[in-house]
């Protein structure tokens, strides 16, 4: 396979004498590094092998070090003049005392660092309109972060924060707020006072409850708390009449406050992977709601006026034990009426099995699967029409093949569109001739990759793909890094902007370091293992790049992008090239010889 290569000279590719040139430089700014130069100049028969490796590390090490320190101290020039600071990845372990001098600063961005602290003396930067710590290993925030009067978006997720200042709201000039992927146990009272918040974003933590004081968040447009530990959600969510996005997937929730049917503005509702026993009694007030996920719950039965909804175009109902006498009306409903803005209706074959087959063929936009399993996670496999040798749509059979779709960190199936639209401009009948399973991590987890429970989804996930000769796995960030934990299940992998190493990665679990190292090398081993035709997609940004580069060179096929940004799937998507990527995999994959799409690399 052709592999992109890739240069380890930390000198940059200079010639010998300006390597000498710099390494000088270096030596008179870092401390020790002349020690460790007079041990580099130690004969070779005085040390051991071992001990000449160590010396060689430690050199590169620090003189990656002082370059990246004389890098700080220019950009610190700049930012005087500009206003603007940016020390993301600069390895600090410290805020230099240089930054909180920078009075006039108004953006300041220490993303993907080492630090564990902020300074106190972060409050001297009265102008600062917004602050990136995210990627770092923060645990608390101190009190003077609150004197920031002008800040208008705050970015810290992907730390270790267990709580925030309890004078937080002051920050009242807030509109946007990113605590993901942290260990948040509860929200300081005075969360009440950000007035102009319109983006909350506290998914991944560990909260128990939506607080009362959330209701009080009026300019509020998006709330997204899936992945946390929720049991109960306040009725003052209610009040929030502008929020068009409510994510509640993966808690602990067992009802819903009918005042959530309050929310007019309201057009997409997440209740998926819950454990709710009904919905509210009406849901004609969300007169906005378009897309409905509430799949993976215990609801027996559905409000009767679901349908009625003016505005709906997608429901997913599957893993809910739903009565037929609640799915027959739906469904003559639907036979007769044929609602032109609804889109579809997701329903697995338990909950069909016993109703007249021609009633459910008869329904409009319903499209059933199957449930795989039962255990964390959303397993549903959609089969395709009837392969060219005649075998039934319904059987898994060993001949078809299937394509498995792993959701990223939002936890929720972001693959059916495409997929749709990749069958749907399959030139011939014979070509559609696969089946699709849509996998979901609603906690956040990136699929327990780092701990024991990786285990639950592997053996979930190898009782399908058992069935099947051929297998193509696709993700995108952190359903790509599924796709390569799980690629030994798989014959062809496609994945776009994997995270491989997430201790330098500002989208994250809470994880320890430890935890992020276990599924470091987890999928390292999967990869090395795996036997699938494995192909790496990234964008030019320099952390994608670097994330690619951690694979194994002689397992993977990589291609970088002239495109600066982590979201490379939904850009190859907008120039129409993602669906011809995935076309070309699955034909590939089904013996059909086609021309491989010319990549806009």
């Amino acid at each position: 396979m052709k592999q992109i290569q890739y240069t380890a000279d930390v000198c940059g590719g200079q010639s010998s004498s300006s390597a000498r040139q710099l390494k000088r430089r270096i030596a008179c700014t870092t401390p020790g590094l002349s020690r460790l130069k007079s041990c580099r100049r130690t004969p070779l028969v005085h040390r051991g092998a071992e001990r000449q490796r160590t010396c060689t590390r430690n050199l590169r090490l620090a003189m990656v070090t002082a370059k990246m320190n004389m890098q700080v101290m220019v950009k610190l020039s700049v930012a005087a003049s500009s206003g603007k600071l940016d020390l993301s990845n600069c390895n600090l372990t410290e805020v230099p005392p240089e930054v909180c001098n920078l009075k006039g600063l108004e953006e300041l961005s220490l993303a993907g660092n080492h630090l564990t602290h902020l300074p106190n003396e972060i409050s001297k930067l009265a102008y600062l309109q917004k602050l990136q710590l995210s990627g770092n290993y923060l645990e608390s925030l101190p009190d003077s972060l609150c004197d920031l009067a002008e800040l208008e978006g705050f970015w810290a997720h992907g730390n270790l924060l267990r709580a925030l200042p309890e004078n937080f709201g002051n920050l009242n000039k807030l509109h946007t707020i990113s605590l993901a992927g942290n260990r948040l146990g509860s929200l300081p009272k005075s969360i009440s006072g950000l007035v102009n918040l319109k983006d909350l974003g506290l998914q991944g933590n560990e909260l128990t409850q939506a607080p009362a004081d959330l209701g009080a968040l009026s300019a509020l447009k998006k709330l997204t708390l899936h992945g946390n530990q929720l049991q109960q959600i306040a009725q003052e969510i209610g009040q929030l009449t502008n929020l068009r996005e409510l994510h509640l997937q993966g808690n602990l929730l067992s009802e819903l406050p009918n005042e959530l049917c309050h929310l007019t503005a309201l057009g997409s509702l997440s209740v998926a992977d819950n454990h709710l026993q009904h919905l509210p009694a009406s849901m004609a007030g969300l007169v906005s709601l378009k897309q409905l996920w509430v799949y993976g719950n215990h609801l027996q039965s559905l409000p009767v006026d679901i349908l009625d909804l003016p505005a709906i175009r997608h429901m997913w109902l599957e893993g809910n034990p739903l009565h037929p006498q609640s799915l027959v009306p739906m469904l003559r409903h639907l036979a007769s009426e044929h609602p032109a803005d609804l889109t579809e209706i997701g329903l697995d074959a338990d909950q069909v099995d016993g109703i007249e087959p021609r009633l459910v063929e008869a329904a409009q936009k319903v499209r059933v699967g199957a449930v795989c399993g039962h255990g964390i996670g959303y397993f549903k496999l959609h089969y395709g029409e009837k392969n060219h040798s005649g075998f039934a749509q319904d059987k898994t059979q060993g001949e078809r093949l299937l394509v498995v779709a792993f959701a990223s960190a939002p936890g929720l199936p972001n693959w059916g569109g495409l997929l749709r639209r990749v069958y749907d401009g399959m030139a011939e009948p014979a070509h559609q001739c696969f089946d699709t399973l849509f996998v979901v991590d609603p906690s956040r987890s990136w699929y327990h990759g780092g701990d024991e429970r990786f285990y639950d989804y592997y053996d979930r996930l190898k009782k399908v793909t058992d069935k099947y000769k051929r297998v193509v796995m696709v993700g995108d960030s952190m359903g790509a890094t599924a796709a390569l934990l799980f690629s030994p299940l798989a014959t062809a992998v496609q994945v776009f902007s994997p995270q491989v190493d997430l201790t330098v990665s500002s989208i994250r679990p809470a994880l320890g370091i430890e935890e992020m190292m276990v599924m470091q090398k987890r999928l390292l081993s999967s990869v090395k293992e795996s036997s699938a035709d494995i192909t790496v997609h990234v964008s030019s940004w320099e952390h994608d790049v670097d994330q690619g580069g951690l694979l194994p060179k002689e397992k993977v096929n990589m291609h970088v992008y002239s495109f600066a940004d982590h979201r490379l799937a939904f850009y190859l998507d907008s120039i129409n090239q993602l669906d011809i990527i995935l076309k070309d995999t699955i034909m590939v994959q089904q013996g059909f010889k086609n021309p491989k799409a010319a990549l806009a690399a």
